[in-house]
């Protein structure tokens, strides 16, 4: 259905501090048919408003938590209630947030990963069949025009038989405690209760997106460790993967890789053997 007016999108998460909020944000401007109309940016209330603030949001429209944002909403008309929730908060929150959006009968585009476990997952995708909303997960290499590139040349056939895929995603900025310093990302990136393990899973979204095979054989090793200081949570994830006619793949994810930093693609200096 055609709407005559630009979509409006309430916002979970992307408070003072946080990142990935920022990017949604530029996202609807570049975009230039969405608008935010409504958030409950920070699990602190007072920290919440302050970003509406900033935002030029009316305060009416900027909520202490994200169930305040749900009830108010429902009791605007519709056309000035938001048309869908982008959910940018830390990992653990993203389940229970998308499932009682959709319960309210929202529109929801979630930052990855969808859940926490393959329960919350199964239950997520019962409740979208259900509900009949759009749910949306940003896995948003897909939309790089390299990516699609490569994924038409192996659809096409003009790369040939392919007998092996290696994907890299190298990061090197937590190769140095900097949840130490008071980065707030940091800070919940390396807490497994918040966190989970969704940074490994980035690299083989993409090969998944670009060659869909599933594999019969798996190996993962994860690394935790630095020098002077140790992590709960991994940052480096090596996986190699092996389907029955010999068709393999590994895969390397790493926010440990120290020259990163200067653009290059290399191996985890700090936790080689």
């Amino acid at each position: 259905m055609l709407l005559n007016r630009k979509l409006k999108m309430g916002m979970v998460g992307g408070g003072p501090g946080a990142f990935i909020g920022e990017v949604h944000r530029k996202a609807t401007r570049m975009d230039g048919h969405i608008e935010l109309a409504a958030g409950a940016f920070d699990i602190n209330p007072r920290k919440s408003r302050q970003m509406g603030h900033e935002l030029l949001l009316d305060s009416k429209r900027v909520y202490g938590n994200y169930e305040q944002m749900i009830e108010r909403e429902l009791k605007l008309p519709e056309g000035e209630r938001i048309d869908f929730v982008s959910i940018t908060t830390p990992n653990n929150w993203h389940f229970p947030i998308a499932r009682d959006f959709l319960k309210a009968g929202f529109h929801v585009m979630c930052e990855k990963p969808m859940t926490f476990n393959v329960k919350e997952a199964k239950e997520l995708q019962t409740l979208v069949k259900k509900s009949r909303k759009v749910f949306g997960l940003m896995h948003n290499y897909t939309g790089y025009p390299m990516v699609k590139l490569a994924r038409d040349l192996v659809r096409g056939g003009e790369l040939g038989k392919i007998r092996k895929i290696i994907v890299q995603y190298p990061q090197g900025w937590l190769s140095t405690a900097v949840e130490k310093t008071g980065s707030m990302q940091a800070a919940w990136r390396t807490d497994p209760k918040q966190s989970g393990g969704d940074f490994c899973q980035r690299p083989e979204a993409r090969r998944r997106w670009q060659r869909p095979l599933a594999f019969q054989q798996r190996c993962q090793r994860y690394s935790t460790c630095q020098p002077g200081f140790y992590r709960r949570r991994e940052q480096s994830s090596h996986l190699g993967l092996r389907r029955p006619e010999k068709f393999g793949m590994a895969s390397r994810a790493s926010q440990l890789s120290l020259c990163q930093r200067a653009g290059w693609a290399c191996p985890d200096m700090a936790t080689r053997e």
